[in-house]
């Protein structure tokens, strides 16, 4: 079996001999780059055997990965201000207050729930929860907040697993190819084929990959009907400029014939399929002298 050593030096990874070495984060970024170009051509690179792939893999495998929580608090201090500097050189001098609000927050911890569980961290059961109603399953919900964690804990890491994958798949219908479209003060993308319980989800997950100035809008129809589900979102720096998005899709939507509302950065609304360039012309006119950056 060839040595660790001797395979990582293929990828261009030197480690001094006879010393115990420690992966820097470069070398594991050339790591998961050589992992992940092996993967996508689905055969290994002439210069590697099955018996090095193999080593190469175990090694990316027991990589330690730290998550927020197994950081010490210097460690997390070191994190916030590297996360800080990063939004400074994005964002307009007038948000600088704002950034803190951002990146520090609560998290609550059941401490009764097993250490391994997902459901220990009181964001993760939440987002389990919301898989149950999303999916209709709230009877699984209602058994594990009532304390069931047996059968259905099982059904739960099921449903959770299959909303994951539904979420992963309708992200790669819009964010591959030119699905966003982006107007003066706003972006759109159609979401056709995106199941309506989902599209608000998708449309927060979206605003991370197009233009965080602007708000985001969803739209995919209703199974069975000539009606459309809308999904706003938008970035927390924008309801600091006031910006109350749940008013404002409100007033257009009922414009076209439809009712909408909610809170400033997250709303929605249900408009007439034939309603939607109409909606979107209106809403982009709304917005004009409120999107400044």
């Amino acid at each position: 079996m060839p040595e660790e050593a001797e395979v990582l030096e293929k990828i261009g990874i030197l480690c001094e001999a006879e010393k115990d070495y420690t992966l820097t984060r470069q070398d594991r970024a050339m790591l998961n780059k050589e992992l992940d170009s092996i993967k996508a051509a689905q055969t290994l690179p002439p210069y590697l055997s099955k018996d090095e792939f193999m080593i190469l893999f175990q090694t990316q495998r027991r990589i330690k990965r730290k998550t927020l929580s197994d950081l010490t608090n210097e460690e997390k201090g070191k994190l916030y201000n590297a996360l800080n500097r990063m939004i400074i050189n994005e964002v307009p001098p007038k948000y600088y207050e704002h950034i803190q609000k951002i990146l520090i927050g609560d998290s609550y911890t059941f401490l009764l729930e097993d250490p391994a569980s997902f459901l220990r961290d009181g964001a993760e059961f939440s987002t389990a929860m919301n898989a149950c109603g999303r999916n209709h399953e709230e009877k699984i919900a209602m058994e594990v907040l009532k304390g069931n964690r047996d059968w259905a804990l099982v059904e739960l890491e099921e449903i959770s697993r299959k909303h994951r994958y539904n979420l992963a798949t309708s992200m790669e219908k819009v964010a591959n190819g030119d699905k966003i479209i982006e107007l003066e003060n706003l972006q759109y993308f159609d979401g056709t084929g995106i199941k309506p319980e989902i599209v608000g989800t998708i449309t927060g997950m979206i605003l991370g990959y197009c233009n965080w100035r602007k708000p985001i809008i969803g739209f995919t129809q209703i199974e069975d009907s000539d009606g459309l589900k809308v999904s706003l979102r938008c970035s927390r720096f924008l309801s600091y400029d006031g910006i109350h998005f749940g008013n404002i899709i409100r007033e257009v939507s009922s414009q076209v014939g439809g009712s909408g509302g909610g809170h400033a950065m997250a709303c929605g609304a249900y408009i007439p399929i034939s309603k939607k360039d109409e909606f979107i012309q209106k809403f982009n006119i709304s917005l004009n002298g409120k999107i400044s950056m």
